[in-house]
């Protein structure tokens, strides 16, 4: 029989990169979400492309190039997308209610 504190000590020992780390909520996991090696390898991708493609800028050969954000970031970026098209799409059809309502 394995005792909470056993089981606890367990969790904390497993890889950075398990799949109990990655998906666990916290405080035993990381909520879907990069270790910080994988975010540190992506966030210097992300700055070597910019600085790559601000050389390139307005030239024949411009470089566009693939930002990577993490699963967590990506997910808040869709929620505050999300909620600008309401805002935005509730306020087009507030404004066209008024110009065209009684119409």
């Amino acid at each position: 029989m394995l005792s909470s504190r056993q089981l606890l000590s367990l969790i904390h020992q497993l890889p950075e990169d398990s799949e109990f780390k990655t998906h666990a909520p916290p405080p035993f996991g990381r909520d879907g979400d990069w270790t910080v090696m994988q975010k540190i390898a992506a966030e210097t991708h992300n700055e070597l492309a910019a600085y790559r493609a601000s050389k390139y800028s307005g030239t024949p050969h411009e470089y566009m190039y693939t930002k990577y954000s993490s699963p967590l970031a990506s997910r808040r970026q869709h929620e505050l997308d999300s909620a600008e098209n309401e805002f935005i799409e509730s306020a087009r059809e507030e404004l066209l209610e008024d110009a065209f309502g009684d119409q």
